[in-house]
């Protein structure tokens, strides 16, 4: 084993662990619960290293078989666990007595001789400690990965490069006081094992699911930058976090870090970043463009295994175009829909909020986790109905695509079957002409298009105008603004 250092991640107060293979690992200076075993005790593994922590109800499933079946199963499904780690295993149980402890723990140094398959396993060192009278102590000591220093616990997480560019930052999130801990800029990303999180149940559906989010939404003591650097140097560190992040969060999601956007979330190719570089599109020969302001989103979830849904933003394409670019599924939800609270909108009229996955089933199942009645992101008072026609607009739809066009009439056809609505057809851009609402005689995408233009120029400067007088009186200069967002501003709505 040798030490493997990493500069990047140094800010965190994070510490240097045995590299094991290509991969490496940090650990942070702070112990699990502040959890001290006392003064040196010859039943513990002295030193400082890589160690495995089971937990069980009681002493009865600590048997050699259900240890090893156990470990196993951690290790092929894990992405951050370790067969190194396994040499030096802790196994907290409760006492299997009534009576309370005299203190909070009984340590016990278990012969290796009773584990023939943990010795198969490499195991080189056992022990049990018994919980007495204060079980809170180990609250957050769960079965899973860590170093033990002296006679502390400490969480490891597992640095992934990011190859493609797509984080901002990375964020440790410490769960005994809520904080977050953020490395900005960073090459890497700091992920905790999925064993510190509970198993799945009715209260936390998300549990061990990793996230990010894109850099126009608040985190506790952080800044937002807004993809610029000036805004950067000029925002306040945030007070709270986006409602969405405490909801995920309490849903047993974790947050991992901050993914890159465009500055001022606009729509700019990959030559036009200047604060910032772009993000990597993974797909074709890997110089694709990752597309519009959500593109870090979109890259993460299309590059990494190891992050699970990302959140972006959208004001017109930002969720569709990057996820149509890189190939993973994705949902804009409508304008509205979702609480916005905590998150900085760079148009009042068009944003709203939506997410990246791989999977669709995680999709449909955040989604409606977001969109449920009872939950209080939810943001409409309308109670829940089934529509009584369905509108399909044909003539908006590509006609010159076979496979498309079949693929949108299962769908049609599953809905009226899923509502019992009847279908009615509409050719939207005829009716639009006949009816030529703002006597333009344009089609119904020529005059929409237009709108929406005006809406997106207007919301936009009410949104950057106010930072960029702010930034030059405290400042005595301009704050730079890419090619796109300065003629945006310069644009007269007439």
């Amino acid at each position: 084993m040798q030490l493997r250092n990493m500069e990047s991640l140094r800010p965190w107060g994070m510490n240097s662990v045995p590299g094991f293979d290509t991969n490496e690992y940090r650990w942070l200076d702070e112990a699990v619960d502040g959890l001290d075993l006392g003064p040196p005790n010859p039943s513990i593994a002295a030193g400082t290293g890589p160690c495995l922590v089971v937990r069980s109800q009681s002493a009865d499933g600590v048997s050699d078989d259900a240890l090893c079946q156990l470990i196993s199963t951690w290790m092929s499904a894990g992405d951050v666990i370790h067969p190194s780690f396994c040499k030096t295993l802790f196994i907290v149980t409760g006492t299997g007595s009534t009576q309370p402890l005299s203190s909070s723990f009984t340590v016990q140094r278990k012969s290796l001789e009773d584990f023939p398959g943990l010795q198969a396993m490499s195991v080189m060192s056992i022990t049990q400690l018994l919980i007495g009278s204060d079980e809170h102590a180990v609250n957050n000591l769960c079965s899973g990965p860590y170093v033990w220093s002296g006679t502390c616990f400490h969480r490891i997480y597992r640095s992934y490069a990011d190859s493609q560019s797509a984080f901002f930052s990375s964020i440790i999130h410490i769960p005994e006081d809520g904080r977050f801990i953020e490395t900005r800029p960073t090459s890497h990303v700091a992920v905790p094992s999925r064993l510190y999180s509970p198993p799945r149940a009715q209260d936390r559906p998300l549990s061990g699911l990793r996230f990010a989010v894109k850099d126009l939404i608040d985190v506790a003591g952080l800044r937002t930058s807004a993809g610029s650097r000036d805004y950067y140097k000029y925002v306040a560190e945030s007070a709270s976090s986006a409602q969405l992040i405490t909801h995920l969060i309490s849903l047993g999601a974790v947050l991992i870090g901050k993914t890159k956007n465009t500055q001022f979330a606009n729509g700019e190719d990959p030559q036009e970043w200047i604060d910032y570089t772009c993000p990597w599109n993974p797909r074709g020969d890997g110089y694709q463009n990752p597309d519009t302001s959500s593109s870090g989103s979109a890259t993460a979830i299309s590059s990494y295994d190891w992050i699970d849904f990302t959140i972006g933003t959208d004001t017109c394409g930002s969720i569709a175009c990057p996820a149509a670019a890189q190939g993973v599924f994705a949902i804009r939800l409508s304008t509205g829909a979702a609480s916005q609270e905590g998150v900085l909108r760079m148009n009042k009229y068009l944003d709203s909020v939506g997410l990246f996955t791989r999977h669709i089933d995680v999709l449909s199942n955040i989604t409606s986790l977001w969109l449920r009645p009872d939950d209080r992101l939810y943001q409409t008072t309308v109670q829940p109905w089934s529509p009584v026609d369905i509108v399909y607009p044909w003539s908006s739809f590509s006609h010159g695509n076979k496979e498309t066009l079949e693929a949108h009439e299962r769908f049609v056809q599953s809905l009226l079957s899923f509502t019992g609505a009847t279908r009615r057809d509409l050719d939207l851009d005829r009716e639009w002409k006949r009816i030529d609402p703002l006597t333009s005689a344009s089609s119904v995408y020529e005059d929409l298009k237009k709108t929406t233009g005006y809406l997106h120029l207007a919301g936009f400067s009410d949104r950057v105008e106010p930072f960029r007088l702010a930034f030059k009186e405290e400042y005595g200069r301009e704050p730079y603004l890419d090619k796109v967002n300065l003629s945006k501003l310069q644009v007269e709505l007439t």
